[in-house]
């Protein structure tokens, strides 16, 4: 049982880990400091598909909205300042801080998980 927790928790690390980079890959090819959510889940949508064809893995991936907006939110609650959600009367973006170092939010997701 211990084992099936810890493969859990580990995965649920590598998720948001992944998430993280894979935002801050996206945001660094982008202008401005903030992605409009429906533009953004494209992305992570088109990032997966690429992920998986290059490990030769058939089929769609369907990244579920509900999901990413979960994933997102927990990075919020861990990392409040490096990624946040803006709502505004023009739709919900989301923002990151581009000046945070990666290594050190990998290293709050880490420490999060355990």
């Amino acid at each position: 049982m211990r084992n099936l927790a810890m493969t859990t928790q580990k995965s649920k690390e590598l998720t948001l880990s992944h998430l993280a980079e894979t935002l801050k890959s996206i945001f660094s090819t982008h202008k401005g400091t903030t992605i409009p959510f429906d533009s953004l889940s494209d992305k992570l949508r088109d990032a997966e598909r690429g992920l998986f064809i290059s490990r030769g893995i058939v089929g769609e991936n369907n990244i579920l909205v509900d999901e990413v907006v979960k994933r997102i939110k927990q990075l919020c609650e861990i990392l409040p300042d490096w990624i946040r959600v803006i709502t505004s009367a023009n739709g919900t973006c989301i923002k990151i801080n581009r000046t945070k170092d990666m290594k050190s939010v990998l290293t709050v997701i880490k420490s999060f998980n355990n």
